[in-house]
């Protein structure tokens, strides 16, 4: 079967649509689920989507541009 020339570019610039739920969202950013449920709250979370009527979950891609947005802490 032939390969597809795809160059690395392609495949590692797309964004995410993946979606992380928010448990593993605070685990990935070493929270507490509390800490979590406060940062979203407070509305300086990412953007965060509806799984089910219980359930919310974040993009992959919507983590990623928080993440870009957040200042820089440097130890004093």
């Amino acid at each position: 079967m032939p390969s597809a020339n795809l160059s690395a570019g392609d495949a590692t610039h797309r964004p995410s649509n993946r979606i992380m739920t928010f448990e593993q969202w605070c685990e990935h950013n070493s929270f507490s689920r509390v800490t979590g449920w406060r940062i979203l709250k407070s509305g300086s979370g990412p953007k965060v989507t509806r799984i089910s009527t219980r359930r919310i979950g974040i993009r992959e891609d919507h983590h990623a541009e928080w993440l870009d947005n957040q200042p820089v802490r440097t130890a004093t």
